[in-house]
C-alpha cells in the first residue's frame, strides 16, 4: 500500500512538472520568444534565448524563396541549384536538401516573423528574412500546383476491419466491375 502511495505521488509530481513546462512554452512564444530548435536560416541565441540569423544560410533560404518565386523550378531543382552554391544537406557535403525540407521551409512563415505554435500564430521577436510579398508569392504558387487527392473508389468501412490473428488491415477491391 505504501508503494501504491509513493506511485500515485511521483505521477502528480509528473504530471505537475509537465504543465508547467507546457506553461513556460507558451508563455514564451506569447511574448515572441520561439521555444524550439531555430528552423534553417537562424541559429539560437544562448545569451538572449532568441533566435538570430544565421549569417551564412540566411542568403541561402533567401534565395530558395526566389528561385520558387520564379514558378520555374521543383523542389529537386532548388535543392541542386542551392548544392551548387554550397548549401547541402547536414553532413553530407555532396547531398542537396530533400525536397520534403524545402517544401516544409517554403511553408514556414517564420521567415516573415511569425511564428506557428500548436495551431495558433503570434508575432515573433526575431527578424525576418525575407519579406511578405515574397512569401505570399511562394504559398500562391505552392496552392497552385498542389494536387487534390482523388480516390477512384470509395468503400465505406476502409481500414477499419482487421483480422484477428495478426492485426493487419482487409483490403477492399472491386471484382469484374462490381
Amino acid at each position: 500500500m505504501n508503494f501504491d502511495l509513493q506511485a500515485v505521488m511521483a505521477k502528480g509530481y509528473i504530471n505537475n512538472l509537465r504543465d508547467d513546462v507546457k506553461k513556460g512554452l507558451e508563455e514564451k512564444v506569447a511574448q515572441g520568444g520561439w521555444p524550439a530548435s531555430a528552423p534553417l536560416g537562424y541559429r539560437n541565441n544562448r545569451d538572449t534565448h532568441t533566435c538570430d540569423i544565421d549569417q551564412y544560410k540566411a542568403p541561402f533560404v533567401s534565395k530558395m524563396f526566389e528561385l520558387y518565386a520564379t514558378g520555374e523550378y521543383s523542389f529537386q531543382t532548388v535543392g541542386e541549384l542551392l548544392l551548387e552554391q554550397g548549401l547541402h544537406a547536414k553532413g553530407k557535403p555532396d547531398v542537396p536538401l530533400c525536397k520534403e525540407k524545402i517544401r516544409v521551409t517554403l511553408q514556414n512563415p517564420f521567415y516573415i516573423g511569425i511564428m506557428r505554435w500548436k495551431g495558433k500564430e503570434y508575432k515573433g521577436i526575431h527578424e525576418p528574412i525575407i519579406s511578405e510579398e515574397l512569401y505570399y508569392k511562394v504559398q500562391d504558387i505552392l496552392r497552385s500546383r498542389k494536387k487534390p487527392n482523388k480516390r477512384k473508389n470509395s468503400f465505406l468501412f476502409s481500414g477499419l476491419i482487421k483480422c484477428g490473428v495478426c492485426g493487419s488491415s482487409y483490403t477492399t477491391e472491386i471484382q469484374k466491375g462490381r
